[in-house]
């Protein structure tokens, strides 16, 4: 950042506040406004050529195929003991 020795650690903190905050309003507002054309449009079923999502085309961060050369592991599931059937203790 352009300038940042000359404004302090307490600025830098209320710029990032601010952007924070305005990005909200605008996701909010436009999702508000998708809302809308949801309701108007529906007959049609083309709000996302309309309006599309701010996050259509976003991954959640999991791999949907194993990479090439790769073998997927399998998770082994912890089997846990159901609370009804536990053996006694003598």
């Amino acid at each position: 950042m352009v300038g940042l020795k000359e404004q302090g650690p307490g600025a830098t903190q209320v710029v990032s506040d601010l952007r924070v905050r305005a990005f909200t309003l605008l996701a909010r507002t436009y999702d508000a406004a998708r809302s809308a054309g949801m309701y108007l449009r529906w007959k049609f079923n083309d709000v996302d050529s309309i309006a599309p999502s701010l996050y259509a085309g976003r991954s959640n961060g999991r791999r949907k195929e194993p990479e090439a050369g790769r073998i997927p592991r399998r998770r082994r599931r912890r089997r846990r003991p159901s609370p009804r059937f536990r053996p006694l203790k003598r």
